[in-house]
């Protein structure tokens, strides 16, 4: 941790807070997301604090944990990620057709002991995380991302995040009411994807292009 300049200067003093947050924050930072309709790749940072990233992934598939919580026993695959010499690091997850994925980014640092510490607050390890829902909602030390492809009209539901479409169909958004906050990435490896609604209004899109939404609560918006 560094000190607050003895001067007071309230310049200083806002960089040396910026800089403590930043020297002890734990959680890894999603900087973007992309989808090829083969392969879902999240490009992330990794803190200053943790120069390893546990990248574990689960999916809908028998034996591979499912994707409502956290299971550090059955899962997709699970790989440390060494950070040090580059914090900038991707995960990548193969899609399989009617599989949801979910991605789990979790900080790792080494005891004394060498002891190898995951942040991910099972069985009475440290920094317990609470995952309210599975669409990146960070509360303790990680982050997660919902992936699901689909080929025919679909509802999006509390679990999704991110969707790609495979055939021109219908994706349909849940009533803004009650999800302010809400974020969904809408990708279409298709023409003819219709969003309903937004702004009251559908939205096509065409193969290869790619829509972010939020609900304000009132509506949806792109």
């Amino acid at each position: 941790m560094l000190r607050r300049p003895p001067s007071s200067d309230p310049y200083f003093t806002e960089v040396v807070s910026i800089l403590n947050a930043e020297l002890t924050r734990r959680e890894p930072e999603i900087l973007g997301v992309s989808d090829d309709g083969t392969t879902f790749t999240v490009r992330f940072r990794a803190p200053l604090s943790c120069g390893w990233v546990q990248a574990h992934v689960q999916s809908t598939a028998a034996g591979e944990g499912g994707i409502s919580a956290y299971d550090d026993t059955n899962y997709t695959s699970t790989t440390l990620v060494d950070c040090r010499a580059d914090r900038l690091q991707d995960v990548t997850v193969t899609l399989v057709a009617a599989v949801q994925n979910i991605v789990y980014l979790i900080p790792v640092q080494y005891d004394a002991a060498g002891t190898k510490v995951l942040y991910d607050g099972e069985g009475g390890r440290p920094d317990n995380m609470a995952w309210a829902n599975t669409i990146g909602v960070y509360a303790g030390a990680g982050l997660v991302v919902a992936h699901v492809s689909k080929s025919t009209s679909y509802g999006m539901t509390a679990v999704d995040f991110i969707v790609t479409v495979t055939a021109a169909c219908t994706i349909t958004l849940p009533a803004a009411a009650g999800h302010e906050g809400r974020q969904y990435k809408i990708h279409a490896d298709a023409n003819n994807v219709i969003v309903d609604d937004i702004e009251g209004s559908n939205f096509t899109l065409m193969l290869g292009e790619t829509l972010d939404v939020y609900s304000n609560g009132t509506e949806w918006f792109a």
